[in-house]
């Protein structure tokens, strides 16, 4: 029950956000307002979740939540396989369903993905130079 209340509350907080972006372009600054506090809400409720669900693994990818360097490479672990696994494969079958812009769109994820992956790997490898070992 936990990993889906994580999930629905997660989902919730971009939902949220998005709607209240939405807001904003029309104008309706008061529902801005309660959209952002609404996500404000969910995303506390969902560190809760993640809080009890921290002792068994990291919740998308049951990695182990733990020291920085423990949780960076999880997330390096994780833009990989979006990159390199997850949304080449997604792109590949919107391809063969001819829709073509959700095609690019996946495509253009899974680079995006790559450039994150990166970005936090070399984070890891600068924190491994200056400390040697992994900082508790």
């Amino acid at each position: 029950n936990l990993k889906s209340a994580f999930s629905a509350k997660s989902m919730a907080v971009l939902r949220f956000e998005y709607y209240a972006q939405k807001a904003d372009v029309e104008g309706y600054t008061n529902a801005s307002a309660a959209f952002r506090a609404a996500a404000e809400s969910a995303k506390q409720q969902a560190f809760g979740h993640f809080e009890f669900l921290e002792e068994v693994g990291d919740p998308a990818t049951d990695a182990e939540v733990g020291s920085v360097t423990t949780n960076l490479q999880g997330a390096v672990a994780s833009e990989m396989d979006e990159s390199e696994r997850m949304y080449p494969s997604w792109a590949n079958m919107a391809q063969s369903e001819q829709i073509d812009d959700v095609s690019e769109w996946f495509t253009n994820l899974s680079n995006t993905s790559m450039r994150n992956a990166n970005a936090l790997q070399a984070v890891l490898d600068d924190i491994n130079k200056e400390y040697g070992f992994d900082k508790e």
